[in-house]
């Protein structure tokens, strides 16, 4: 692969990281907030 290759692969890779980080930090979220309402 040449160097442009590599450098859009490897902002792929980040793109696609933030994008699972997001998604689990509001799954967590959401896990949370079913949680507090249980203990109400």
């Amino acid at each position: 692969m040449n160097i442009k290759g590599w450098a859009l692969w490897g902002i792929n890779q980040n793109v696609n990281d933030n994008y699972r980080l997001k998604k689990s930090y509001m799954l967590s979220n959401k896990l949370f907030i079913k949680i507090g309402f249980v203990q109400k």
